[in-house]
């Protein structure tokens, strides 16, 4: 209970997250040039579960060619509903299934969409999320050590949130977060340089046990690593989204 707990505050505590504005949203076309084989994709049929799907390629003006997951149902003709989170927007539109073909792979094509709505995920989004992650300091952490284990309860493009059992820093001070914010099927951590922009503590009085909020800004050393936590945010706002959680 809130009211059986007190907060022990570590220096300046500075909001970092502004309010979320309504997406922008625009109908145009997608822009297929941009997209990458194996680019994952959400298809939602009229009725059902959604499933994901890699994108193979197209034929311009007739056809998608995407991977057929092995948890849809699909019969020729059948309307999907597609999505895309492609550099920070999210495409969506309707088709329909061309044809579906086994060789050399299970894959299909869909009708090439020519009306697609746009909306713009902006950074300021942010959605929960409970990952672990490792952090390294520049500076030795509040127990002597220079590494901890953290939790990572949410997260937008620009930064994120995370529990520690340890106090990791002041504001200001530099961190080293690592973690896997690739899809599952890929093992592929990337690290991320931070600096911590506030830190709270919540120490419980019956059990003094003491839990220490870090927020973060990241401070990215190349463009991939961007794209991937801009992937991974979208994904995340996508799918709280499909399970009505925002």
């Amino acid at each position: 209970m809130m009211a059986e707990q007190n907060r022990r505050k570590f220096d300046n505590l500075q909001i970092i997250n502004s309010p979320s504005k309504a997406p922008n949203e625009i109908t145009g076309k997608l822009a297929l040039k941009d997209l990458s084989v194996g680019e994952r994709l959400q298809l939602l049929p009229i009725s059902g579960k959604a499933s994901y799907a890699q994108y193979i390629g197209h034929i311009p003006g007739v056809s998608l060619l995407v991977t057929k997951p092995k948890t849809l149902n699909t019969v020729t003709g059948m309307v999907i509903n597609v999505r895309i989170l492609l550099k920070g927007n999210l495409y969506s539109f309707q088709s329909t299934v061309m044809s579906l073909n086994k060789i050399p792979i299970a894959y299909m094509h869909l009708n090439y969409p020519n009306k697609v709505e746009i909306k713009a995920i902006r950074e300021e989004r942010r959605v929960s999320v409970a990952m672990d992650v490792k952090v390294e300091g520049e500076k030795a952490f509040a127990n002597g050590c220079n590494t901890s284990q953290a939790l990572l309860t949410d997260i937008s493009n620009g930064g994120a949130s995370m529990e520690a059992p340890v106090q990791l820093g002041v504001t200001g001070d530099k961190i080293l977060l690592t973690a896997n914010f690739i899809p599952s099927e890929y093992d592929q951590e990337i690290s991320i340089p931070c600096v911590i922009c506030q830190v709270k503590g919540l120490e419980d009085i019956k059990t003094k046990e003491l839990t220490l909020f870090h927020g973060i800004k990241f401070e990215f050393s190349n463009e991939g690593d961007k794209a991937i936590i801009e992937r991974y945010v979208a994904q995340q706002i996508l799918y709280a989204k499909t399970c009505k959680m925002i």
